[in-house]
């Protein structure tokens, strides 16, 4: 297997995510689409209820998801942006599904699902492992977030206090 960036010894390097509900990223897509597809970000934040930070951290989320990009003081929709903008629901969860496996926090917790026996963990699990890798992170508003994200995308199956895989994620 080659290496990937950020990786060592085969375990993932693991980013925190910003604690932002999915709804809020494509909201504010469809803002910046509505606006030619670029919008300063001081203008984009007085278009929302959010405050400046909040803007921030959703912005964030959807530049990590390569949906959005930064340059300087724009936000502007990437390709895989516009095409998720147009999608049908299901293409929306298949192109979600495939920019979240490019993140390391998810890239490890699927590794660690994998390894696990029936492919499942208890949350408790999940959050050590997390908590190992990304210290000064809340886990607890961590594990939320990727379990939300990873639930649209039909990346992961939650349950019992329990996190697997969906089946064909496996």
């Amino acid at each position: 297997m080659e290496a990937v960036a950020g990786e060592t010894a085969g375990i993932p390097s693991c980013e925190p995510l910003p604690s932002v509900n999915l709804g809020e990223v494509f909201g504010l897509m469809e803002v910046i689409r509505d606006n030619r597809g670029q919008m300063d970000v001081f203008r984009l934040d007085s278009l929302t209820d959010y405050d400046f930070g909040h803007t921030l951290a959703v912005v964030k989320a959807g530049e990590m998801l390569d949906l959005l990009d930064t340059p300087k003081n724009s936000v502007l929709l990437t390709n895989i942006g516009k095409q998720f903008l147009d999608a049908d629901m299901n293409a929306r969860k298949v192109i979600l599904k495939t920019q979240l496996q490019q993140l390391g926090v998810f890239r490890f917790v699927v590794q660690i699902l994998n390894e696990a026996k029936d492919k499942r963990l208890p949350e408790d699990i999940v959050q050590e492992e997390l908590a190992v890798r990304l210290p000064t992170e809340d886990t607890d508003v961590l594990f939320k977030t990727l379990v939300a994200w990873g639930r649209f995308a039909e990346l992961f199956h939650y349950e019992s206090n329990a996190l697997s895989l969906e089946s064909e994620s496996q």
